[in-house]
């Protein structure tokens, strides 16, 4: 969503969405790799009160180093002083944990200065799904989920084109969810393959 919204959509008509009256705190999410995107959104943002709405981005991995110096990029580029989730973006390998223990610790670092809220990882894949339960340093998982396995978790390490394994993925969820982590969905309709009621109304009767 947030690429189309790059290609198709300019600052405006994104500020002219956002100002729509709403009651409730509204979220928007952007990532380090959809470039155009932290800029435009921060444009459209500049006249809406900073505490009615939350803002998620995504660092991108593999990667290593002190991710300080990028976490004050993302921030300029979203004109904040803090971003209330930051997520490790593309999660693939089963040894995320150590691989990445530089970026962990920079992550909580900034939490500790307040200039981000919470820490997580977007995951593709189950080798680095299975990891999750039991993981104490993941604050939030963002996790790809529909009826049948679209575009979701296989036990490869990179993307193929191949139903995932929808009941492992579910599994994984609720076991994360029961720890006390939060779970963002995606994928929930595939990448726009599932469009119809009917796709999913035939697979769950197939189901049953």
């Amino acid at each position: 969503m947030a690429g189309e919204f790059s290609a198709n959509w300019d600052s405006r008509s994104l500020h002219a969405l956002f100002v729509m009256p709403t009651t409730t705190a509204s979220d928007f999410e952007t990532a380090e790799s959809c470039h155009g995107m932290p800029d435009m959104l921060s444009t459209a943002l500049q006249a809406i009160p900073r505490d009615t709405y939350r803002l998620m981005t995504k660092y991108s991995t593999p990667a290593s180093g002190d991710p300080l110096p990028k976490i004050d990029q993302f921030r300029s580029q979203l004109r904040t002083d803090y971003i209330d989730i930051l997520l490790l973006h593309c999660l693939r390998p089963p040894t995320w944990q150590t691989d990445y223990k530089s970026l962990q610790d920079g992550f909580s670092e900034a939490k500790e200065k307040k200039i981000i809220l919470s820490h997580g990882a977007s995951v593709h894949g189950l080798p680095a799904l299975r990891t999750l339960p039991g993981d104490q340093w993941l604050e939030i998982a963002m996790i790809r989920m529909n009826h049948n396995g679209t575009r979701m978790d296989t036990p490869e390490t990179h993307d193929v084109d191949e139903l995932g394994n929808a009941r492992e993925v579910v599994e994984h969820t609720k076991a994360v969810h029961a720890q006390g982590m939060g779970v963002i969905s995606k994928k929930l309709c595939g990448e726009g393959v599932h469009r119809r009621l009917d796709d999913r109304l035939q697979e769950h009767r197939r189901d049953r």
